[in-house]
């Protein structure tokens, strides 16, 4: 991945966020607020809630009016390959696995699938916001992104 695909991948729009939990903690949470504070479009995806912090909360990818752009998947491990499932389903074709979300089985099915699978890196580093900015800074300065 190089960091325009990242930018441009963030560009999507809607941008589904699966995994925004219910108790309003954790990382998908987390996650949320931030790309929403930033400007991002932006959609709550979790099967137990209606609403987050006063955002429509879709139960499943599949409930949404139109299918987002792309998907942020934010979940254990265990529970990405329905979403991916749905993803094929509605012709997703893009998907960002948030660091511990990803498997090795959920990555081959994307290659399978056709499915554009963004991995590796925490998908903040890529907002330009303190500190994520400044991990950035160091992964281009050692070469680990360009």
């Amino acid at each position: 991945m190089t960091i325009k695909e990242a930018e441009k991948f963030l560009k999507s729009s809607p941008l589904a966020i699966a995994g925004v939990s219910s108790t309003g903690k954790g990382f998908g949470a987390s996650a949320f607020r931030t790309l929403l504070a930033e400007g991002f479009d932006v959609v709550p995806i979790n099967p137990k809630i209606e609403r987050f912090e006063g955002h429509r909360c879709y139960q499943s990818l599949s409930l949404m009016n139109e299918p987002p752009s792309a998907v942020v998947i934010i979940t254990k491990p265990e529970n990405t390959l329905p979403i991916l499932a749905e993803c094929k389903k509605l012709r997703i074709s893009k998907v960002w696995f948030q660091p511990g979300a990803e498997s090795e089985e959920a990555l081959i099915y994307c290659q399978q699938n056709n499915i554009r699978a963004f991995s590796g890196f925490c998908i903040l580093l890529f907002t330009k916001i303190f500190p994520h900015s400044l991990h950035l800074f160091f992964l281009k300065l050692f070469g680990k992104l360009t």
